[in-house]
């Protein structure tokens, strides 16, 4: 199911025309309505899951264990960065520079 609504997700995308955005637009338009709608009825279902944005969390966290506390929080920035770099990279190179160089690299 995830492949197939990721391949129709890509294929409007992949032709250069200039209907590409009319066509994707509504696609993505759906896919957050949907992830919106998704983790609304997850919070209401679970409601502790707005405990976790509390701050206490973090400072317990790195009071009692600063050195993974510094791992998780890197990683979490390193992810970030390295998701921005992505995208900017895929304006800079194009998709097949992309895809290339991850499927060679990782």
């Amino acid at each position: 199911m995830l492949c197939l609504s990721t391949s129709s997700f890509s294929a409007p995308i992949t032709r250069p025309e200039a209907s590409s955005p009319k066509v994707s637009s509504p696609i993505v338009v759906t896919w957050f309505a949907t992830l919106a709608t998704l983790g609304l009825l997850s919070i209401l279902k679970t409601s502790a899951i707005i405990a976790a944005t509390d701050p206490r969390y973090t400072l317990h966290l790195f009071v009692t264990h600063p050195t993974m506390a510094f791992v998780i929080f890197g990683a979490v920035f390193l992810c970030v960065i390295g998701g921005e770099a992505l995208y900017a990279g895929l304006g800079h190179f194009g998709r097949k520079a992309i895809t290339s160089g991850w499927l060679l690299i990782v």
